[in-house]
């Protein structure tokens, strides 16, 4: 992909990563999509993000509307292996929602 993107293009992108996904692109996300799509741009032959636009936005390539999705997706899950939300909750959180279930 080149290091810039036509913002017709990321527009495009914008749209149907939104509709597809409901992932909101920030338009100052340029750098983000080149990284994330790069590989996939590459290993298709799409020489541009409005050639990967085009296929994406007719719905025949499930595998490929996938592929893009999870490539945009930030997966995070250190927030489950931190133990300080779940001590919050137990601790502090439910005690009080259980001290004051019977309060009027």
């Amino acid at each position: 992909m080149p290091n810039s993107i036509n913002p017709v293009d990321y527009s495009a992108f914008q749209r149907y990563l939104e509709q597809a996904s409901g992932i909101v692109l920030g338009d100052n996300k340029h750098y983000l999509v080149n990284s994330r799509l790069n590989r996939i741009l590459k290993e298709k032959k799409f020489k541009e993000l409005g050639e990967l636009v085009k296929i994406l936005e007719t719905g025949r390539d499930r595998g490929l509307q996938t592929e893009v999705v999870d490539a945009m997706t930030t997966n995070e899950t250190s927030w489950f292996r931190d133990t300080h939300p779940y001590r919050i909750l137990q601790e502090v959180l439910l005690p009080e929602i259980s001290k004051n279930r019977g309060a009027p």
